[in-house]
């Protein structure tokens, strides 16, 4: 109970709460400078926890009196953990009012959620939560540090990002010089057959089962949930690009436009691929055309990536940023429910920047 205020009371959300649970969210999220919080609204709330096939998201609220004071989103996916089927659930959006911040209500949220997704027959849950947050979620929610995500940049026009700092002429100068280097120290040797679809069919699906079934806990990319993730998503533009060789398809990749350090840039929000030379070589292929598929003076490629899985990145001619230079480092962490200890490691896992659920 908050000091003379009415009882605290758990629950999940029923549809009479939505009202007035989505613009609180919204709220939170501009008071954190969150991406993309001016467009949150009803549609996309709705679209990230009820449109996906079979959704069964787990809300969870503290509710003081009648006025909601903290909220804890899980949607449920498709999952293999350790080469088996299971449920996975995310924790998404979470937050608390300003008054009752500091007052352990996101505690005893928390505690309320984690022993409600015990009883959904909910065996593993993952979240990425910011540096700040990420001790708040190992003492209050007994998780666990997988791994914290590589950044990494595929320099395309240079000169678009030393223009933040230096003269245009000079960063006309550098940036020519930048680009000139990396396409002599990256040169495709096969040109690759590169396409924009507008949506993903069963040949691609195949690609990701069979780049995913390399690892043993992942997110399942089914079609429904590709199709619901990026070809159904409220107001956002997604590239869906297939680079294929004597007209057979061995990578998709997923691009979204986004503005960063003041720039366009083009991120990967997802890929698979069947053999990671043609992919690389279809990359750079991409990177040099760029301004033909994605319609954007693009300045560069973004994405993150776990470390066991950016060599491969690195291979396409991305470039790990260093971690204090990352202005969002993305953490893995996980609490196990009904697995083994042995779903932590993270060498066992994939993830791409299409979990994240702000892009």
């Amino acid at each position: 109970m908050l000091s003379n205020s009415l009882p605290l009371r758990f629950c999940k959300a029923e549809p009479s709460h939505y009202n007035q649970l989505v613009p609180l969210v919204r709220q939170v999220l501009i008071s954190g400078n969150s991406l993309h919080a001016h467009s949150y609204d009803f549609q996309k709330w709705h679209w990230k926890y009820f449109d996906l096939k079979h959704a069964k998201p787990l809300i969870y609220l503290c509710l003081e009196g009648d006025e909601i004071i903290g909220y804890y989103h899980c949607p449920v996916y498709e999952g293999i953990i350790e080469t088996k089927p299971v449920l996975i659930a995310m924790v998404q959006d979470v937050g608390i009012t300003e008054k009752a911040r500091g007052k352990g209500v996101f505690a005893q949220l928390a505690k309320f959620a984690n022993h409600d997704l015990a009883k959904n027959q909910i065996d593993f849950v993952i979240t990425y939560p910011n540096d700040k947050s990420l001790p708040t979620f190992i003492k209050y929610n007994q998780y666990q540090l997988i791994a914290t995500l590589d950044a990494l940049i595929l320099p395309v026009k240079s000169s678009l990002i030393i223009a933040q700092k230096l003269p245009r002429f000079l960063a006309e100068i550098f940036g020519a010089s930048i680009d000139t280097l990396f396409s002599t120290t990256h040169k495709t040797w096969q040109p690759q057959q590169i396409g924009i679809v507008p949506e993903f069919n069963t040949e691609m699906i195949q690609i990701f089962e069979l780049h995913y079934n390399q690892f043993q806990n992942y997110i399942k990319r089914s079609m429904h949930y590709l199709k619901w993730r990026f070809e159904a998503k409220p107001n956002h533009t997604h590239f869906i690009i297939n680079a294929s060789f004597d007209n057979k398809i061995h990578t998709v990749l997923v691009f979204g436009i986004e503005d960063l350090l003041g720039v366009k840039a083009a991120v990967l929000l997802d890929y698979a691929t069947t053999n990671p030379n043609a992919m690389a070589n279809a990359m750079l292929q991409l990177a040099k055309n760029s301004g033909k598929y994605f319609n954007h003076d693009v300045a560069m490629f973004y994405t993150s990536s776990l470390p066991h899985n950016s060599k491969v990145l690195q291979k396409c001619g991305f470039i790990k940023i260093p971690k204090k230079l990352n202005p969002r480092p993305l953490n893995l962490m996980a609490k196990n429910i009904t697995t083994t200890n042995d779903a932590y490691l993270a060498g066992k896992w994939q993830v791409t920047l299409s979990e994240w659920d702000v892009l």
